[in-house]
């Protein structure tokens, strides 16, 4: 009854790369076709988007205070505003601010993320396969909000990866940090 055992556990050493890539293939349609149903059906944006651009165009042509604004009292001014400030002062356009920065902080985020995972793991690719699995993969789903919506406290995600990384990956006394950054009071 089991004699040919041995030989069904070597052919499934021999089609583990198969088999592998038959799930990942299964996945990544999955994924897509996920994203795409997503897509779809997701709402179209609001104007908070463009307002952190209108920030940096005003605070870029001398308005550093933004006399003559009324904002919320969370602003969002140093980690969403002064960071398209800079890109403005490097040539980039505000239509390309509007896509590109938001891209670029998560891009960021998830950086930062496996910086400070590699720094306290010693199981480094299990470690990227859980940040992959959190941050990296959820990405293409968060795709139409983050191009449309991009005040989304991504500025205030990367402020506190950096510090957390910046204290050797413990993150002991960060929401005392948090507290007095005025961006950052809901977030945290």
């Amino acid at each position: 009854m089991f004699s040919n055992f041995p030989d069904i556990i070597s052919g499934l050493k021999r089609n583990k790369k198969r088999i592998f890539f038959e799930f990942a293939l299964l996945f990544v349609l999955c994924a897509v076709t996920i994203f795409l149903f997503y897509f779809a059906i997701s709402p179209e944006g609001n104007s908070d988007s463009t307002v952190a651009i209108f920030e940096a165009l005003d605070v870029a042509q001398g308005n550093v205070l933004l006399k003559g604004w009324y904002l919320s009292e969370l602003n969002f001014y140093f980690s969403e505003t002064l960071p398209k400030v800079l890109m403005l002062f490097f040539g980039f356009s505000p239509k390309t601010i509007l896509y590109f920065a938001p891209a670029f902080f998560w891009g960021l985020v998830v950086y930062l993320s496996l910086k400070i995972v590699f720094k306290k793991s010693e199981n480094s690719w299990a470690s990227f396969w859980i940040i992959a699995a959190l941050i990296g993969l959820p990405a293409p789903f968060f795709i139409k909000s983050v191009l449309k919506n991009n005040n989304i406290h991504i500025g205030c995600l990367i402020i506190g990866l950096f510090l957390i990384w910046r204290m050797g990956g413990e993150a002991v006394g960060i929401r005392k940090i948090f507290l007095l950054q005025p961006d950052c009071r809901n977030v945290f």
